[in-house]
């Protein structure tokens, strides 16, 4: 069992309980930090531009100003760029972990990315291996059945799922609704105000004005229809109140929304995200870049008697720093908490209303991940049935054309769990390792539950987990329903866990979203504002934490982009993508282009009905 602070993340904890002689230590210490920690020694030292921060956003930042292909205009030498990082790793929530006694790679942070995204375009800039995830693939979910009655509903047949909530047609069947359609319908229903050019217009739309999502979805879905969209959805903090403030507003949300449902399809990186993390910052400091691990920044204030270096930084080991530019790329969280970086600089942007915006509302995850002695959801029965088709299910028998790829349930056993989503091997990395990510929990308290179940017990918590898992599966772990498949494969058992809790791991959806919904700022403003907080200073934000962008990576990098573009002279390369429209940030002087927008395909005969995605 290990327990390693992330300062990334806020805090972040890992269990690990090790069966075998592998490795116990944080894998972005084995990948990351040998290549990169090169001995510095602790003089005061000039920098041109310093980076506070190695996630995502900070590698990238650094790796970008490294790169000779793309010039920049104000004499920027990549020899006097320095990052510091407090961690002994780099990454932050992309973080990738060996498991078992062989030591395989699993994601517990980042895991996969939308091929329309910018993290895939760099993946492919590097020439980085990705995966599709496999197919087939199909989602059970189990659902309580309470506008019909008590007992759970488990399916992957949208009508069925319909019918346990009561979406039926004249004659009592369901209407085959799936949690996409209903988003669908909120994004561009008639209620929806478009631009000519078929974008929908959220801040425009009236009656988002002053609601929240779910006053807004249950006003165009009925209490039902939002019901259900609540219950099937992957993400459930996205309809819940967040850890530190209020529930999402309608117009934020849908602005995410907007840009998360024109993601494409999906890949995952091979053998996990922390190859990309690895190579940027190979690249970085093999063209000049100076990085420092096990170092923080304590302190960022201006002075005016050093020339051009108008900022002097104190680090954890007491070495004296000054810079010409600096870019702070950790989280608002992180940037809002006294404990740690002060300084005249940080104070001041601690005072504008858009940190506080930008803070409130983060998003907590568990992760479980899994190595099994069997790879239990790829097998079949004696007529060919997938075991992890559920026994209740009336319509579908799950065969091998159509394997289970994930689960969710709102079954719950009354303990404080529950099971958002189980995700099955999606890869042949995770396959050919006998992994799963058994359980995703983005449900604040549940997640902390999950947790803390843990971290008192990983043997406790496993055994939880087969109970749970019980509930989804149990012709594979109920020991009352399972004797088929213990006779012919055996018990399955839990060789080895990784558990992992991401305090903020959703803070990105949209900067409006957790805000009042008398909020006088959009989710644009915030994002502008963060390029450069204080007007006159050459100090700038890098987090997802600050665009309407999602992703544990692509929002990010994309923040690295708006600075790097739009205040350091660069022109890196955004990837549009042909057949897609894309908007260009008028605030930037068209040199930041957003992700695609999603477009509303109306029917000219008749503009009183609802359009679509």
């Amino acid at each position: 069992m290990k327990l390693k602070e992330n300062s990334r993340s806020g805090y972040r904890r890992n269990w690990r309980n090790k069966l075998g002689p592998a490795c116990a230590f944080s894998l972005m210490t084995l990948l990351v930090a040998p290549s990169i920690a090169v001995a510095h020694n602790n003089g005061n030292i000039n920098c041109d531009v310093v980076i506070i921060g190695g996630g995502p956003g900070g590698v990238h930042t650094a790796f970008r100003l490294a790169t000779e292909s793309i010039p920049n205009n104000l004499g920027i030498n990549r020899n006097n760029v320095c990052l510091f990082e407090k961690n002994d790793y780099l990454g932050g929530r992309i973080e990738d972990k060996p498991i078992g006694k062989h030591g395989e790679l699993i994601a517990t942070g980042a895991m996969r990315m939308p091929k329309e995204h910018y993290t895939y375009k760099l993946m492919q800039e590097l020439n980085l291996p990705t995966q599709d995830q496999l197919e087939p693939k199909t989602t059970i979910l189990g659902v309580k059945n309470g506008y019909v009655n008590n007992n759970p509903t488990y399916t992957n047949d949208a009508s069925t799922l319909n019918v346990a909530y009561g979406l039926v047609d004249g004659n009592g069947d369901g209407l085959g609704l799936t949690d996409f359609e209903q988003v669908d319908k909120l994004a561009c229903g008639a209620q929806v105000v478009k631009d000519p050019d078929g974008t929908p217009n959220f801040e425009a739309t009236s009656i988002m004005a002053g609601k929240s999502i779910t006053e807004y979805g249950t006003h165009v879905l009925g209490q039902n229809g939002m019901d259900f969209l609540k219950d099937v959805s992957t993400f459930k903090a996205d309809f819940l109140k967040a850890d530190d403030g209020d529930f999402a507003d309608a117009v934020s949300y849908m602005e995410y929304i907007a840009n998360d449902y024109t993601t494409g399809g999906y890949v995952y990186a091979q053998p996990g995200f922390s190859v990309l993390i690895k190579k940027m910052a190979d690249k970085a400091e093999n063209r000049g870049v100076n990085i420092y691990m096990k170092e923080a920044v304590k302190t960022v204030n201006s002075q005016n008697n050093n020339g051009s270096y108008k900022y002097k930084l104190l680090t954890s080991k007491n070495r004296v720093v000054n810079a010409k530019y600096v870019i702070i790329a950790i989280n608002p969280g992180e940037l809002s908490n006294t404990n740690n970086i002060g300084g005249n600089i940080i104070n001041q942007i601690r005072s504008t209303p858009e940190l506080k915006l930008a803070t409130d509302g983060h998003g907590t995850s568990t992760t479980v991940s899994n190595q099994w002695n069997v790879e239990w959801w790829n097998k079949l029965d004696k007529d060919g049935v997938q075991f992890m088709s559920h026994p209740q299910d009336p319509v579908n028998v799950i065969t091998s054309s159509n394997y289970i790829r994930r689960g969710g349930t709102t079954e719950t056993l009354g303990d404080g769990l529950c099971i958002t989503r189980s995700e099955i091997s999606n890869t042949d990395h995770w396959n050919a390792a006998n992994v799963t990510r058994s359980l995703y929990i983005d449900d604040p308290k549940c997640a902390v539950n999950w947790y803390n179940l843990y971290k008192g017990s990983v043997t406790q918590g496993n055994k939880k987990l087969i109970k749970y898992l019980a509930i989804l599966y149990p012709r594979v772990f109920d020991t009352s329903q399972n004797k088929e498949f213990r006779k012919k494969y055996g018990v399955p058992q839990i060789l080895d866990t990784a558990v992992t809790i991401h305090p903020w791991a959703w803070n990105n959806l949209a900067k409006g979203a957790w805000n009042p919904p008398t909020s006088t700022y959009s989710n644009e403003s915030i994002a502008a504002w963060s390029a450069q907080p204080l007007a006159n200073e050459k100090v700038y934000l890098v987090s997802d934490g600050y665009t309407i962008t999602t992703g544990w990576s692509t929002g990010a990098f994309m923040s690295s982009v708006r600075v790097l573009n739009t205040k350091l002279g660069m022109n890196v390369p955004v990837f549009e993508n042909e057949g897609l429209t894309v908007k260009i940030d008028p605030v930037s002087n068209g040199k930041y282009v957003v992700l695609p927008k999603l477009k509303c395909r109306c029917d000219p005969d008749n503009p009183g009905d609802d359009c679509h995605i």
